[in-house]
């Protein structure tokens, strides 16, 4: 089911769904507004935190649907906020840090982070990413059809099987 959002600007967004929650955690006010504010005009929800034990708490009451998360934060680390925040759910997060060493991309990727951008960043390009994220999600919760039965031929031989697909090798589809 697909329904249209206004935004806080007026504009509208379709989105797959009920709308989508992000929690951006970042403690430097002009890239936390300017993230927020692309986001909600892309028609979002967005709840910010400016540390790690506010991040850890916001995600907990408000269960966001994507976070995305700095590195260095005053209280504990982005890493830190990570690790608590999948283990209380399961949450797409996109690591936004200055630290663009493949050692802490490695670090961030296996402490439970989906995807990892380094500042400067294009803005452009979070949101794409932010959408790519959520529709992965959402196809991973989404059942997918089975496929129709296949009938097949080859020599003498016929089978008809229910997965749609023929396992031979020199094969005739009928």
């Amino acid at each position: 089911m697909e329904q249209t959002h206004t935004s806080h600007n007026g504009a509208t967004a379709a989105t797959p769904g009920a709308q989508r929650r992000v929690l951006v955690v970042e403690d430097d006010p002009t890239i936390v507004d300017a993230i927020a504010a692309r986001l909600r005009a892309e028609g979002f929800v967005v709840q910010t935190a400016g540390d790690g034990p506010s991040a850890v708490d916001t995600a907990q009451a408000w269960q966001p649907d994507l976070l995305i998360l700095d590195i260095m934060l005053p209280g504990f680390d982005g890493l830190e906020v990570c690790r608590r925040v999948q283990a209380q759910r399961p949450v797409p997060v996109l690591m936004l840090t200055a630290r663009d060493d493949e050692t802490d991309m490695l670090v961030g990727l296996g402490v439970g982070a989906d995807d990892y951008m380094t500042k400067p960043f294009s803005m452009r390009e979070l949101a794409a990413r932010v959408h790519v994220l959520l529709r992965r999600v959402e196809r991973a919760r989404s059942p997918r059809p089975r496929p129709a039965a296949a009938s097949c031929a080859w020599a003498n031989w016929r089978s008809t099987t229910p997965s749609g697909v023929c396992a031979c090798a020199a094969r005739t589809s009928i």
